[in-house]
């Protein structure tokens, strides 16, 4: 996680603004699981145990939604867990904004995280991640205005904490 330096407000906003507050069932999950090769067993292509959320698995009405995910360059079991582990956070964060922004996000690349604060949402500095950014034109009845269009995607520092007692073993 790596904390936002660039905080974009109301005032940064120059063209339509869209916010999707959830995410599709289909891009969510409440279970990850997925092999890696096992440095312990000579390379060998290895399951991790699943990683599971009980609160998550609550809010879905008890209905298991898995995720496969393989990670051919994660050597070691507990770092395996821990990648599904911030997979299944990620997957949680329900908040995407779409919209174009005036020339002060030029500064901003994809990848980076910002902060928003939009009144009208109740955001003060909330931290999104930048998933896409692209320069844009905007077409007036007598002018051409440059703006960057943005998508972002809800994110917070606690989706990578980790403490040893998460790991499970076999």
């Amino acid at each position: 996680y790596i904390a936002p330096v660039v905080t974009l407000t109301e005032a940064d906003v120059i063209g339509e603004l869209t916010i999707q507050t959830m995410r599709p069932r289909k891009e969510s999950c409440n279970r990850v699981r997925g092999t890696f090769p096992d440095a312990t067993r000579q390379w060998e292509t290895t399951d991790y145990p699943p990683v599971k959320n009980a609160i998550y698995l609550g809010q879905d009405k008890g209905v298991e939604i898995w995720q496969n995910l393989d990670l051919p360059f994660t050597s070691s079991q507990t770092m395996a867990q821990r990648l599904a582990k911030i997979e299944m956070e990620k997957s949680r964060q329900g908040i995407t904004v779409s919209g174009v922004f005036g020339l002060r996000a030029l500064d901003i690349l994809a990848g980076e995280t910002v902060a928003f604060t939009l009144s009208r949402m109740g955001w003060s500095s909330k931290v999104f991640l930048v998933e896409e950014w692209e320069l844009v034109e905007l077409h007036g009845a007598f002018s051409v205005v440059l703006g960057v269009g943005l998508v972002l995607r809800e994110t917070a520092s606690a989706l990578y904490d980790w403490n040893e007692g998460e790991e499970t073993t076999w």
